[in-house]
This record gives C-alpha cells, structure tokens and sequence, in this order.
C-alpha cells in the first residue's frame, strides 16, 4: 500500500486535486492505494476487510 498526503499540493486555478475534493484550509488530504497480486487476491482482501468487524461501523447501511 502506498499513501501520499496534500500538505505541499498547491490549488491550480482551473482544476487541481484541493479544489475537486474542496479542501477546507484545515484539513489535509490523503490518498492510498494498494496494488493486489491478481484480481483474484483482490477479491480475498476485498472480502476479509467488507467481514472485518472493526470496520463495520464505517460501512454504510444503505
């Protein structure tokens, strides 16, 4: 997994990654992505985390 944050990501004028996700001048952005060894080890964690009781309380209902 890797993970970057927007603490040195200036707002462009016409699009910019602060301005499509409206960054409130207290907040700082991070964005993560995992790279998975196939679809199909995808598919495993994918389903291990959506089981994970931890993380039920994130989850959305509807």
């Amino acid at each position: 997994m890797s993970s970057s944050n927007s603490d040195d990501v200036r707002p462009g004028k016409v699009t910019s990654f602060p301005l499509n996700v409206q960054l409130e001048d207290d907040e700082v952005v991070f964005f993560s992505w995992i790279e998975y060894e196939s679809r199909a080890h995808r598919d495993t964690v994918n389903e291990a985390v959506m089981k994970d009781p931890r993380l039920a309380p994130m989850m959305d209902a509807a």
